[in-house]
């Protein structure tokens, strides 16, 4: 099995740049996409659907029960090439496609991306949902290589982790074959909406996307997050490259920053995005929340007035319903 997004904001989270105007290091468009093209094959070796049991969701048991007797629940495994390592890899996700649809492939698809400690109950929920109001989800678990071993913890794997993630969700794209344009969105919390924002720069076919607590400048992130996994790395390199302060350790890890969703937005196909931004985030902090805001521009955005975890969950709480019909009337 895949390892989950366990480390996620860890492993993608230098990808990114400081600001939304280019640093002096900072590829152009078009040398961004061609590092996240390079290598990329989008051949699917083999796949298997294998029968998923009961998922527990939040809600009703009653809700819960009828959600499961609506929905067919499969597990995927994808066979891909890995565009680092150039080697076989899987990918790992759930697909849930409403019982009483014979032809799944006429439908509108949701991709969902978990954040950072992998797969969550929410992710879930939203995923049956969908699914009962006759929306095909996939919840994408992990791939092969998604988190770094420490072995492989050095300056070169954001990177690396970008474009395994990118080429990750174009396989499952390329599973899914979608039929006609504007048919598949996506739902990305944290990390996940981090990635979907990168992702959807690259990929055409997803036109639409949630951001739940995702950021932009991803350098002062790093310098600022108090996620326990950005912290520990950050308190290891600046030990052995003997750094004194976050400008320090923002200067050693610049120059192997080359891909940056930042970079992308302006050029990239207009996209229909509904942002979620927590006021008082120091996760990923709220001013850099703001920034891929602002490289969007005039897009719907829901604030609250919590940190990380409580936005994610106010917004699950109390805006469920307008982020899926969001995304359900957003795609064709």
């Amino acid at each position: 099995m895949a390892a989950s997004f366990s480390k996620g904001l860890c492993y993608l989270g230098l990808v990114f740049s400081v600001t939304a105007t280019l640093p002096s290091y900072a590829q152009s468009a078009e040398e961004t996409l061609s590092l996240l093209n390079q290598n990329y094959d989008s051949k699917i070796f083999s796949s298997k659907e294998t029968a998923s049991g009961y998922e527990t969701i939040l809600g009703s048991p009653k809700s819960n029960i009828k959600l499961n007797l609506a929905c067919i629940v499969s597990n995927i495994e994808i066979e891909s090439k890995d565009p680092v390592s150039l080697e076989k890899r899987k990918i790992h996700a759930k697909l849930y496609i409403p019982r009483k649809i014979k032809d799944s492939s006429q439908l509108k698809t949701v991709i969902i991306m978990p954040p950072t400690g992998g797969v969550t109950i929410l992710d879930k929920t939203y995923s049956m949902r969908l699914c009962g109001d006759d929306v095909r989800a996939v919840l994408i678990e992990g791939w092969d290589h998604d988190v770094p071993t420490l072995a492989e913890e050095n300056l070169e794997m954001h990177d690396s982790g970008a474009i395994r993630m990118v080429s990750a969700v174009r396989h499952v794209v390329e599973y899914l074959q979608p039929v006609r344009k504007n048919q598949i969105g996506i739902l990305g919390t944290s990390v996940g909406a981090i990635s979907s924002s990168l992702v959807m720069s690259v990929d055409s076919r997803i036109s639409t996307g949630v951001l739940i607590v995702g950021g932009g400048g991803l350098l002062e992130i790093i310098s600022q997050s108090t996620e326990k996994n950005l912290a520990r790395l950050r308190k290891s390199r600046m030990a052995e490259y003997k750094l004194e302060s976050m400008e320090e350790y923002q200067q050693l890890l610049s120059p192997y920053i080359k891909i940056d969703p930042l970079t992308l937005i302006p050029t990239a196909e207009k996209k229909k995005i509904l942002m979620v931004i927590g006021q008082a985030d120091v996760t990923v902090p709220t001013a850099n929340q703001k920034k891929l805001l602002a490289a969007y521009g005039n897009i719907p955005v829901i604030y609250h007035s919590g940190d990380h975890l409580n936005t994610i969950l106010k917004a699950f709480e109390l805006n469920q319903t307008e982020i899926l019909k969001f995304l359900v009337d957003s795609l064709n």
